[in-house]
């Protein structure tokens, strides 16, 4: 089985385009849309439709496969193949310049999944011996290729899934800078994915003894909660952000309460 991992912050949020090797070359390009869809595990809106489009004026070799989606503490994105858990047809196509085609996509996994399943759906060109150009680098001769990579999410989502945010830890941190930070893990307790955007962050100074300190309440500011803002957190997961720490407070222990927006499904 095959497994791919990315960094943390090269896949945040829904979609993304990865476009592979450099300069890029006009001539052979492509479009998927959508970038993003919810499946049912059954019934009709377990198979849906891609575009592939030939946006180039050259002829374009794509194919198209799912890898399951596994986001670490730290953001980083592992990705095995999940080849049994869909059909694709058709999983590779040859597109000449303007022309279009229609891709389904069928789930065949579980029937009835406990919470939401995160999958990516990777769209890659295939070079053709055509694309090829030659580029001089310092008197020697490169062949280029130019290669989009189009990087989507699907959602398996049962009926009723709903996320569920809480605050698993909150400490105090020191960066390689020593510079003070808060330390925050967000868990999704829910059963479907959460992107995190418009929160209210209240952190409260605490004693020992774990009372509340008087006057020593702040709701976090938009720009404070820059490191969160936008991440996509998926059903079971939790995330670890760094947040510098707030002036107002003292260093030291900590309570923190998110209130989430509304649910993002």
């Amino acid at each position: 089985m095959k497994t791919t991992v990315y960094p943390a912050g090269l896949l945040a949020g829904y979609l993304g385009l990865v476009v592979l090797c450099s300069p890029v070359l006009a001539g052979a390009s492509y479009r998927l849309a959508p970038m993003s869809a919810t499946f049912e595990p059954a019934g009709n809106r377990s198979t849906q439709t891609f575009e592939v489009e030939s946006m180039g004026d050259q002829p374009v070799a794509v194919q198209l496969h799912l890898v399951s989606r596994q986001v670490a503490l730290d953001g980083t994105e592992t990705n095995p193949d999940a080849e049994d858990d869909f059909l694709i047809y058709p999983p590779q196509i040859l597109l000449r310049p303007g022309q279009s085609q229609t891709v389904r996509v069928s789930w065949v996994g579980d029937a009835n999944p406990k919470q939401e399943l995160a999958y990516r759906l990777i769209t890659e060109q295939v070079p053709i011996d055509l694309e090829q150009q030659t580029v001089q680098t310092n008197g020697i001769s490169v062949k280029i290729n130019t290669v989009f990579r189009y990087v989507g999410s699907l959602f398996i989502t049962p009926r009723g899934a709903a996320p569920q945010l809480s605050i698993g830890a909150a400490t105090h941190h020191q960066s390689k800078e020593r510079t003070d930070q808060l330390a925050v893990t967000v868990e999704n307790r829910g059963t479907a994915h959460q992107l995190l955007k418009a929160l209210k962050l209240t952190v409260t100074a605490i004693d020992q003894s774990g009372r509340r300190l008087p006057n020593a309440t702040v709701q976090l500011s938009e720009e404070q909660l820059q490191a969160i803002r936008g991440e996509n957190l998926l059903a079971g997961h939790s995330r670890l952000f760094f947040i510098p720490w707030p002036e107002q407070l003292p260093v030291g222990p900590v309570e923190v309460v998110i209130e989430p927006a509304a649910p993002s499904l």
